[in-house]
């Protein structure tokens, strides 16, 4: 199995994967709110989104640099998983850097911006796909339906075949209402053929760890479920889920993401063990 952090293969592509969609590498847009007069003081939310650091980055006003993307048109429940829990390079930013209280003026500031919905510039068609499945994962998680739609509906330009036919399957849940299937399907397709190399035990661990990060403690619990559900049940991995579980209930969310790391540490374990005996088996090449 390939461990976590091959989310890093195209983690140059989305510095920012679920507080934003992304815009174009060099900006081509400018949000449509106006700085504040020489008489008229910026918000605190303003305020705090150049002090922190997210300016430096993310434009003054938001609108996307050449290292990360615009934010305008996505709200404050992306914001604050994206900050606590990010996708891509950006790095954590835990209560201690941007407390709870900081972080929902900087959210309400984003949201309120304005601009046209853009993207980065994919490096690969498979980076693309990776990209966009987890857009639409994290989308759904703060079920923003529209914004989900909006990222299956690239994936469905992107791929064919039976992951065609699920994509416009995840659609057909969502026009219908149904949000927990479409991202079970999402969840099934990420794993299977979205040429990350993940398995979807670790997708649900990832997506354990996100919830975890943003203090929600039932979302957890029900990725770790489902993890549960694709172990053997006699297993050591079994255990230390269920152990997480009972962390999870007694809300010591903390040491359940340290236990988690354990789990995510024996698949690059396995990983390893994989690829030594696959080049055993091919053996050494004679000069």
């Amino acid at each position: 199995m390939t461990k976590l952090l091959v989310l890093g293969s195209f983690s140059a592509l989305v510095l920012m994967l679920a507080a934003a969609c992304g815009a174009a590498a060099t900006p081509t847009t400018t949000p449509t709110s106006a700085p504040p007069s020489a008489g008229q003081p910026a918000s605190l939310g303003e305020q705090l989104f150049v002090s922190k650091g997210c300016a430096a980055c993310h434009g003054e006003m938001g609108q996307g640099s050449q290292i990360a993307p615009a934010l305008p048109g996505h709200s404050e429940a992306q914001v604050r998983r994206q900050v606590r829990a990010p996708m891509g390079l950006m790095p954590v930013f835990p209560p201690d850097r941007v407390s709870n209280q900081e972080l929902a003026e900087i959210a309400s500031y984003i949201t309120s911006l304005s601009g046209p919905h853009g993207h980065m510039a994919p490096v690969s068609i498979a980076d693309a796909i990776a990209q966009h499945h987890w857009m639409a994962l994290f989308s759904l998680k703060d079920e923003a339906k529209d914004e989900a739609m909006h990222h299956i509906s690239h994936i469905v330009e992107l791929v064919e075949g039976d992951h065609l036919a699920r994509m416009n399957e995840s659609l057909r849940a969502l026009e219908a209402g149904d949000l927990h299937d479409a991202e079970h399907i999402i969840e099934e397709m990420l794993a299977g053929t979205a040429d990350l190399g993940l398995h979807e035990e670790e997708v649900h661990l990832r997506l354990a760890v996100t919830s975890i990060k943003v203090e929600d403690a039932a979302d957890a619990t029900h990725h770790l479920e489902h993890y549960l559900g694709l172990v053997e049940p006699d297993s050591h991995e079994a255990g230390i889920g269920g152990g997480v579980l009972d962390l999870l209930k007694a809300g010591d969310l903390s040491e359940a993401e340290h236990q988690i790391s354990e789990l995510t540490e024996e698949f690059s374990d396995d990983d390893h063990e994989e690829e030594n005996h696959e080049e055993e088996e091919q053996g050494t090449p004679q000069p």
